[in-house]
Protein backbone atom coordinates (compact mmCIF):
# COMPACT_ATOMS: atom_id res chain seq x y z
CA UNK A 1 0.00 0.00 0.00
CA UNK A 2 2.85 2.39 0.85
CA UNK A 3 4.34 1.69 -2.55
CA UNK A 4 1.08 2.60 -4.32
CA UNK A 5 0.73 5.79 -2.27
CA UNK A 6 4.29 6.72 -3.20
CA UNK A 7 3.61 6.15 -6.87
CA UNK A 8 0.49 8.32 -6.70
CA UNK A 9 2.46 11.05 -4.95
CA UNK A 10 5.14 11.05 -7.64
CA UNK A 11 2.45 11.17 -10.31
CA UNK A 12 0.84 14.15 -8.58
CA UNK A 13 4.13 16.08 -8.42
CA UNK A 14 4.76 15.35 -12.09
CA UNK A 15 1.63 17.21 -13.16
CA UNK A 16 3.49 20.52 -12.95
CA UNK A 17 5.68 19.43 -15.85
CA UNK A 18 3.54 16.80 -17.57
CA UNK A 19 -0.06 16.33 -18.57
CA UNK A 20 -1.31 13.57 -16.25
CA UNK A 21 -4.11 11.13 -16.95
CA UNK A 22 -5.72 8.24 -15.06
CA UNK A 23 -8.05 5.89 -16.96
CA UNK A 24 -10.03 3.12 -15.25
CA UNK A 25 -11.59 0.03 -16.79
CA UNK A 26 -13.43 -2.64 -14.81
CA UNK A 27 -15.12 -5.60 -16.46
CA UNK A 28 -17.13 -8.33 -14.74
CA UNK A 29 -18.48 -11.40 -16.51
CA UNK A 30 -21.03 -13.92 -15.40
CA UNK A 31 -23.99 -16.02 -16.36
CA UNK A 32 -27.72 -15.54 -15.82
CA UNK A 33 -28.49 -19.20 -16.43
CA UNK A 34 -26.55 -22.08 -17.94
CA UNK A 35 -25.61 -25.72 -17.90
CA UNK A 36 -23.93 -27.04 -14.78
CA UNK A 37 -22.94 -30.63 -15.41
CA UNK A 38 -26.17 -32.55 -15.92
CA UNK A 39 -28.22 -29.78 -14.33
CA UNK A 40 -28.87 -26.07 -14.58
CA UNK A 41 -27.36 -23.18 -12.63
CA UNK A 42 -28.68 -19.67 -12.01
CA UNK A 43 -26.79 -16.40 -11.45
CA UNK A 44 -23.02 -16.72 -11.48
CA UNK A 45 -20.55 -13.84 -11.35
CA UNK A 46 -16.91 -14.43 -12.16
CA UNK A 47 -14.02 -12.65 -10.51
CA UNK A 48 -12.27 -9.64 -11.99
CA UNK A 49 -11.43 -10.37 -15.63
CA UNK A 50 -10.17 -7.37 -17.61
CA UNK A 51 -9.61 -7.94 -21.29
CA UNK A 52 -6.05 -8.81 -22.25
CA UNK A 53 -5.32 -5.42 -23.80
CA UNK A 54 -7.13 -3.35 -21.17
CA UNK A 55 -5.72 -2.83 -17.64
CA UNK A 56 -7.88 -2.22 -14.57
CA UNK A 57 -6.52 1.29 -14.68
CA UNK A 58 -3.68 3.14 -16.36
CA UNK A 59 -1.73 6.06 -14.98
CA UNK A 60 0.15 8.11 -17.53
CA UNK A 61 2.08 11.35 -17.72
CA UNK A 62 3.31 12.95 -20.92
CA UNK A 63 4.74 16.02 -22.55
CA UNK A 64 5.55 16.60 -26.21
CA UNK A 65 8.86 14.77 -25.92
CA UNK A 66 8.58 12.31 -23.01
CA UNK A 67 6.12 10.30 -20.97
CA UNK A 68 5.44 7.20 -18.91
CA UNK A 69 2.72 4.63 -18.25
CA UNK A 70 1.91 2.46 -15.25
CA UNK A 71 -0.65 -0.31 -15.87
CA UNK A 72 -2.55 -2.28 -13.24
CA UNK A 73 -3.93 -5.73 -14.12
CA UNK A 74 -5.63 -8.70 -12.57
CA UNK A 75 -2.97 -11.45 -12.56
CA UNK A 76 -4.80 -13.75 -14.96
CA UNK A 77 -8.42 -14.61 -15.73
CA UNK A 78 -10.65 -15.11 -12.67
CA UNK A 79 -8.10 -13.85 -10.14
CA UNK A 80 -9.13 -12.18 -6.92
CA UNK A 81 -8.74 -8.45 -6.57
CA UNK A 82 -6.02 -9.12 -3.98
CA UNK A 83 -3.91 -10.69 -6.74
CA UNK A 84 -4.13 -7.59 -8.92
CA UNK A 85 -0.93 -5.61 -9.25
CA UNK A 86 1.09 -3.17 -11.32
CA UNK A 87 2.56 -5.59 -13.85
CA UNK A 88 3.33 -3.39 -16.85
CA UNK A 89 5.11 -0.07 -17.01
CA UNK A 90 7.25 1.91 -19.41
CA UNK A 91 8.70 5.30 -20.13
CA UNK A 92 9.35 6.88 -23.50
CA UNK A 93 11.14 9.89 -24.93
CA UNK A 94 11.84 11.46 -28.30
CA UNK A 95 15.52 12.39 -28.64
CA UNK A 96 15.12 13.35 -32.32
CA UNK A 97 12.32 14.35 -34.65
CA UNK A 98 10.60 11.20 -35.86
CA UNK A 99 12.30 8.89 -33.32
CA UNK A 100 10.62 7.51 -30.21
CA UNK A 101 12.44 5.33 -27.67
CA UNK A 102 10.43 3.14 -25.27
CA UNK A 103 11.94 1.47 -22.20
CA UNK A 104 9.89 -1.20 -20.41
CA UNK A 105 6.69 -2.84 -21.57
CA UNK A 106 5.70 -2.71 -25.23
CA UNK A 107 3.52 -4.65 -27.66
CA UNK A 108 3.67 -4.57 -31.44
CA UNK A 109 1.29 -6.17 -33.92
CA UNK A 110 1.38 -6.36 -37.70
CA UNK A 111 -2.33 -5.61 -38.25
CA UNK A 112 -5.18 -5.86 -35.78
CA UNK A 113 -8.92 -6.22 -36.43
CA UNK A 114 -11.31 -3.63 -35.07
CA UNK A 115 -13.32 -6.63 -33.92
CA UNK A 116 -11.44 -8.78 -31.41
CA UNK A 117 -8.14 -7.74 -29.79
CA UNK A 118 -7.17 -11.44 -29.72
CA UNK A 119 -7.07 -11.85 -33.46
CA UNK A 120 -3.71 -10.35 -34.52
CA UNK A 121 -1.64 -12.84 -36.54
CA UNK A 122 1.80 -11.43 -35.63
CA UNK A 123 2.01 -10.25 -32.01
CA UNK A 124 4.95 -9.56 -29.69
CA UNK A 125 4.33 -8.27 -26.15
CA UNK A 126 7.60 -8.05 -24.23
CA UNK A 127 9.72 -6.02 -21.83
CA UNK A 128 12.85 -4.31 -23.08
CA UNK A 129 13.87 -1.49 -25.41
CA UNK A 130 12.00 -0.40 -28.54
CA UNK A 131 12.67 2.19 -31.24
CA UNK A 132 9.98 3.69 -33.48
CA UNK A 133 11.03 5.87 -36.41
CA UNK A 134 8.92 7.56 -39.06
CA UNK A 135 9.65 9.95 -41.88
CA UNK A 136 7.10 10.76 -44.53
CA UNK A 137 5.36 7.58 -45.67
CA UNK A 138 8.03 5.28 -44.22
CA UNK A 139 8.00 3.94 -40.66
CA UNK A 140 10.03 1.30 -38.86
CA UNK A 141 10.03 -0.40 -35.48
CA UNK A 142 12.88 -2.30 -33.85
CA UNK A 143 12.34 -3.91 -30.44
CA UNK A 144 14.64 -5.98 -28.21
CA UNK A 145 13.01 -8.06 -25.47
CA UNK A 146 14.33 -9.22 -22.12
CA UNK A 147 13.40 -12.87 -22.62
CA UNK A 148 16.75 -14.35 -23.55
CA UNK A 149 16.88 -17.57 -25.55
CA UNK A 150 13.97 -19.88 -26.29
CA UNK A 151 12.04 -19.01 -23.13
CA UNK A 152 8.74 -20.77 -22.59
CA UNK A 153 7.22 -21.76 -19.29
CA UNK A 154 3.87 -22.55 -17.70
CA UNK A 155 3.32 -18.79 -17.75
CA UNK A 156 3.81 -18.01 -21.45
CA UNK A 157 4.31 -14.26 -21.06
CA UNK A 158 6.46 -14.33 -17.94
CA UNK A 159 9.29 -11.85 -18.30
CA UNK A 160 12.87 -12.65 -17.33
CA UNK A 161 13.64 -9.26 -15.86
CA UNK A 162 17.27 -8.24 -15.75
CA UNK A 163 18.53 -10.62 -18.44
CA UNK A 164 20.86 -9.48 -21.19
CA UNK A 165 19.37 -9.37 -24.68
CA UNK A 166 22.70 -10.79 -25.92
CA UNK A 167 24.54 -13.07 -23.50
CA UNK A 168 27.78 -14.73 -24.64
CA UNK A 169 27.75 -17.04 -21.60
CA UNK A 170 24.24 -18.36 -22.12
CA UNK A 171 22.68 -20.76 -24.62
CA UNK A 172 24.31 -21.51 -27.98
CA UNK A 173 24.39 -19.98 -31.42
CA UNK A 174 21.16 -18.22 -32.37
CA UNK A 175 19.82 -18.57 -28.82
CA UNK A 176 22.49 -16.22 -27.48
CA UNK A 177 20.22 -13.39 -28.59
CA UNK A 178 16.87 -12.71 -26.96
CA UNK A 179 13.50 -11.94 -28.47
CA UNK A 180 13.30 -9.20 -31.07
CA UNK A 181 10.94 -7.79 -33.63
CA UNK A 182 11.44 -5.55 -36.65
CA UNK A 183 8.54 -4.08 -38.63
CA UNK A 184 8.83 -1.93 -41.76
CA UNK A 185 5.79 -0.12 -43.15
CA UNK A 186 5.00 2.11 -46.12
CA UNK A 187 1.89 4.30 -46.13
CA UNK A 188 0.09 4.35 -49.49
CA UNK A 189 -2.29 7.10 -48.42
CA UNK A 190 -5.92 6.37 -49.25
CA UNK A 191 -4.80 3.07 -50.81
CA UNK A 192 -3.78 1.70 -47.37
CA UNK A 193 -0.36 0.50 -46.23
CA UNK A 194 2.00 -2.42 -46.61
CA UNK A 195 4.15 -4.02 -43.90
CA UNK A 196 6.90 -6.59 -43.56
CA UNK A 197 8.22 -8.05 -40.31
CA UNK A 198 10.63 -10.52 -38.76
CA UNK A 199 10.75 -11.59 -35.14
CA UNK A 200 11.96 -14.07 -32.57
CA UNK A 201 9.60 -14.92 -29.72
CA UNK A 202 6.58 -13.67 -31.66
CA UNK A 203 3.13 -15.22 -31.14
CA UNK A 204 1.67 -16.34 -34.49
CA UNK A 205 -1.78 -17.64 -33.56
CA UNK A 206 -4.78 -15.30 -33.78
CA UNK A 207 -7.32 -16.39 -31.16
CA UNK A 208 -5.14 -19.46 -30.50
CA UNK A 209 -5.71 -20.58 -34.09
CA UNK A 210 -2.63 -22.55 -35.06
CA UNK A 211 -1.81 -26.13 -35.97
CA UNK A 212 1.50 -26.36 -34.10
CA UNK A 213 2.03 -23.04 -32.31
CA UNK A 214 -1.14 -22.14 -30.42
CA UNK A 215 -0.30 -19.68 -27.60
CA UNK A 216 3.41 -20.36 -28.06
CA UNK A 217 6.32 -18.10 -28.84
CA UNK A 218 8.00 -18.95 -32.13
CA UNK A 219 11.74 -19.44 -32.60
CA UNK A 220 11.69 -17.27 -35.73
CA UNK A 221 8.86 -15.86 -37.81
CA UNK A 222 8.49 -13.77 -40.97
CA UNK A 223 5.38 -11.87 -42.01
CA UNK A 224 3.97 -9.53 -44.64
CA UNK A 225 0.65 -7.74 -44.79
CA UNK A 226 -1.52 -5.25 -46.61
CA UNK A 227 -4.13 -3.15 -44.80
CA UNK A 228 -6.75 -0.60 -45.74
CA UNK A 229 -9.05 -0.21 -42.75
CA UNK A 230 -10.03 3.35 -41.81
CA UNK A 231 -11.79 3.42 -38.45
CA UNK A 232 -15.58 3.14 -38.64
CA UNK A 233 -15.56 2.58 -42.38
CA UNK A 234 -15.55 -0.40 -44.72
CA UNK A 235 -12.04 -1.89 -44.73
CA UNK A 236 -9.94 -5.03 -44.87
CA UNK A 237 -6.47 -6.53 -44.48
CA UNK A 238 -4.57 -9.72 -45.23
CA UNK A 239 -1.50 -11.03 -43.35
CA UNK A 240 0.73 -14.01 -44.08
CA UNK A 241 3.34 -15.41 -41.65
CA UNK A 242 5.90 -18.19 -41.95
CA UNK A 243 7.07 -19.89 -38.74
CA UNK A 244 10.41 -21.54 -38.04
CA UNK A 245 10.77 -23.83 -35.00
CA UNK A 246 13.61 -26.00 -33.71
CA UNK A 247 13.62 -29.71 -34.48
CA UNK A 248 14.82 -32.44 -32.08
CA UNK A 249 18.45 -31.68 -32.99
CA UNK A 250 18.01 -27.98 -32.30
CA UNK A 251 18.07 -26.87 -35.93
CA UNK A 252 15.67 -24.22 -37.24
CA UNK A 253 13.14 -25.78 -39.60
CA UNK A 254 10.06 -24.53 -41.43
CA UNK A 255 7.13 -25.36 -39.19
CA UNK A 256 3.96 -23.64 -40.34
CA UNK A 257 2.46 -21.10 -42.74
CA UNK A 258 -0.46 -19.04 -41.43
CA UNK A 259 -2.63 -16.39 -43.00
CA UNK A 260 -5.41 -14.15 -41.78
CA UNK A 261 -7.99 -12.31 -43.86
CA UNK A 262 -10.19 -9.62 -42.29
CA UNK A 263 -13.10 -7.61 -43.67
CA UNK A 264 -15.51 -5.14 -42.11
CA UNK A 265 -18.51 -3.55 -43.80
CA UNK A 266 -20.41 -0.44 -42.69
CA UNK A 267 -23.71 0.78 -44.07
CA UNK A 268 -25.65 3.23 -41.89
CA UNK A 269 -26.46 1.34 -38.64
CA UNK A 270 -25.41 -2.05 -40.06
CA UNK A 271 -21.91 -3.40 -39.40
CA UNK A 272 -20.40 -6.73 -40.44
CA UNK A 273 -17.06 -8.12 -39.24
CA UNK A 274 -15.51 -11.35 -40.51
CA UNK A 275 -12.13 -12.98 -39.85
CA UNK A 276 -10.88 -16.06 -41.69
CA UNK A 277 -7.69 -17.91 -40.74
CA UNK A 278 -5.85 -20.56 -42.74
CA UNK A 279 -2.93 -22.68 -41.54
CA UNK A 280 -0.64 -25.17 -43.27
CA UNK A 281 1.92 -27.34 -41.46
CA UNK A 282 3.64 -29.94 -43.71
CA UNK A 283 4.81 -32.20 -40.85
CA UNK A 284 1.60 -32.17 -38.80
CA UNK A 285 -0.89 -35.00 -38.68
CA UNK A 286 -3.57 -32.60 -39.92
CA UNK A 287 -1.65 -30.47 -42.40
CA UNK A 288 -4.40 -27.96 -43.21
CA UNK A 289 -6.67 -25.91 -40.96
CA UNK A 290 -9.32 -23.32 -41.70
CA UNK A 291 -11.56 -21.36 -39.33
CA UNK A 292 -13.52 -18.14 -39.07
CA UNK A 293 -15.31 -15.72 -36.79
CA UNK A 294 -18.22 -13.51 -37.82
CA UNK A 295 -20.19 -10.73 -36.17
CA UNK A 296 -23.09 -8.77 -37.64
CA UNK A 297 -24.77 -5.98 -35.67
CA UNK A 298 -27.40 -3.28 -36.14
CA UNK A 299 -27.43 -0.25 -33.86
CA UNK A 300 -30.82 1.03 -32.69
CA UNK A 301 -30.30 4.18 -30.60
CA UNK A 302 -28.31 3.03 -27.52
CA UNK A 303 -29.02 -0.70 -28.07
CA UNK A 304 -27.10 -2.91 -30.50
CA UNK A 305 -28.46 -6.39 -31.25
CA UNK A 306 -25.89 -8.67 -32.87
CA UNK A 307 -25.17 -12.22 -33.96
CA UNK A 308 -21.70 -13.69 -33.44
CA UNK A 309 -20.49 -17.03 -34.79
CA UNK A 310 -17.22 -18.63 -33.62
CA UNK A 311 -16.16 -21.10 -36.28
CA UNK A 312 -12.49 -21.55 -35.41
CA UNK A 313 -13.25 -25.21 -34.66
CA UNK A 314 -15.37 -25.79 -37.76
CA UNK A 315 -12.97 -28.40 -39.18
CA UNK A 316 -13.41 -30.34 -35.94
CA UNK A 317 -17.18 -30.00 -36.41
CA UNK A 318 -17.55 -27.44 -33.61
CA UNK A 319 -19.31 -24.07 -33.84
CA UNK A 320 -20.56 -21.59 -31.24
CA UNK A 321 -23.48 -19.28 -32.06
CA UNK A 322 -24.28 -16.23 -29.95
CA UNK A 323 -27.25 -13.90 -30.51
CA UNK A 324 -26.92 -10.99 -28.07
CA UNK A 325 -27.72 -7.40 -27.20
CA UNK A 326 -25.24 -4.72 -26.16
CA UNK A 327 -25.99 -1.31 -24.75
CA UNK A 328 -25.28 1.12 -21.93
CA UNK A 329 -26.69 2.86 -18.86
CA UNK A 330 -24.69 6.05 -18.51
CA UNK A 331 -21.04 5.06 -18.11
CA UNK A 332 -21.83 1.35 -17.62
CA UNK A 333 -22.12 -0.84 -20.71
CA UNK A 334 -23.58 -4.32 -20.82
CA UNK A 335 -23.65 -7.35 -23.09
CA UNK A 336 -26.23 -10.11 -22.61
CA UNK A 337 -26.68 -13.00 -25.00
CA UNK A 338 -27.21 -16.70 -25.51
CA UNK A 339 -24.27 -19.03 -26.21
CA UNK A 340 -25.15 -22.21 -28.11
CA UNK A 341 -22.24 -24.60 -28.60
CA UNK A 342 -22.71 -27.20 -31.33
CA UNK A 343 -20.39 -30.20 -31.45
CA UNK A 344 -21.17 -32.59 -34.30
CA UNK A 345 -18.22 -34.89 -33.59
CA UNK A 346 -18.69 -38.19 -31.77
CA UNK A 347 -22.46 -38.31 -32.25
CA UNK A 348 -23.06 -34.62 -31.57
CA UNK A 349 -23.88 -32.65 -28.45
CA UNK A 350 -24.87 -29.14 -27.45
CA UNK A 351 -23.96 -26.77 -24.63
CA UNK A 352 -25.72 -23.54 -23.71
CA UNK A 353 -25.36 -20.55 -21.46
CA UNK A 354 -26.83 -17.05 -21.04
CA UNK A 355 -23.71 -14.93 -20.42
CA UNK A 356 -23.66 -11.37 -19.17
CA UNK A 357 -20.86 -8.82 -19.14
CA UNK A 358 -20.76 -5.45 -17.38
CA UNK A 359 -18.07 -2.85 -18.07
CA UNK A 360 -17.26 0.66 -16.92
CA UNK A 361 -14.51 2.68 -18.57
CA UNK A 362 -13.61 6.12 -17.23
Amino acid sequence: MKKIVGILAVAAMATSLFAADIAAHIQLDGSIIGQNGDGVGFLKLKKLDPTADQPNFTMSVSSDTAGAQLMHYAGTDDHDVKDSSFVEWNLWFKPLDGLKVTLGNYEYKLNNPHFGWWASLFDLPDYGVAFDYSTGAISATLAFGQNNGNVWSADPWKYEFGTFWFDSTKEKGFDKIGNFEAIFAYDLGEAGNIKAAIGKGVKVCPHGFSINNAWKRTDLAFAAGYSNQPWGQTGYFIDVAGVMQRDAEGNLKFNELDSQMYFEFHQDALTLYIINCVGFAPDAEKKFKDGFELKVQYAVNSITPYLQIDGYGVMDKKVTIKPAIGGSFGAVSYDIGFNLGLDFSEGGKTTWDVPMQWTIAL
